[in-house]
């Protein structure tokens, strides 16, 4: 029953990730393009966002053990808070392509390990099973919470919101990740 319950908290955990990413991304296209930034040039920017977040699930493949280490999750959610941070204010192209890419980066190092944890404990199959479905209800919770905190063309409480899921994210995986298997 600990066990079962340490893992409801994981996908807890997976779904305010998950509603973070959905809720922020939904909005860095036009954080940028209401920044002056073009449209031409944020849709470049995203797409080598992406090619670091390729980059960001290699480096996690290949550093083994290291990579089952909190303080990397933990790291990670720091350094993604921190670039969305960026886009609030004085953006610049190359400002927002490398707050995009290191968000992106350290985006794909925190997922794996988030589904990490749970398949750690999972010993049954269907709670990281589970965890696909939650990753896309959290993919809808996130942009429809971000649509009301929208306010004109300002989007801190956007990036607070994701702030905000990303730390109870890591608050509510802890006990799952500090669990030991017996």
């Amino acid at each position: 029953k600990q066990t079962n319950k340490l893992l409801n908290l994981g996908l807890l955990s997976l779904l305010f990730f998950y509603m973070s990413i959905g809720g922020v991304w939904t909005y860095v296209s036009i954080m940028g393009t209401s920044s002056g930034l073009t449209l031409s040039f944020v849709s470049q920017a995203l797409s080598l966002a992406m090619i670091a977040g390729l980059a960001g699930a290699l480096f996690f493949a290949l550093i083994g053990d290291i990579g089952k280490n909190i303080g990397l999750l933990f790291i990670s959610i720091v350094v993604m808070t921190l670039s969305i941070w960026v886009l609030n204010s004085g953006l610049t192209d190359m400002r927002y392509l490398v707050a995009m890419c290191i968000f992106s980066f350290f985006w794909s190092i925190a997922g794996a390990r988030l589904f990490a944890v749970i398949s750690d404990v999972d010993h049954s199959g269907k709670y990281i099973s589970a965890a696909q479905t939650v990753v896309g209800v959290g993919y809808i919770l996130g942009p429809i919470l971000a649509s009301t905190l929208v306010k004109g063309v300002g989007y801190t409480d956007v990036i607070i919101m994701g702030s905000l899921l990303f730390s109870l994210c890591f608050i509510v995986i802890l006990p799952l990740a500090r669990f030991k298997k017996s």
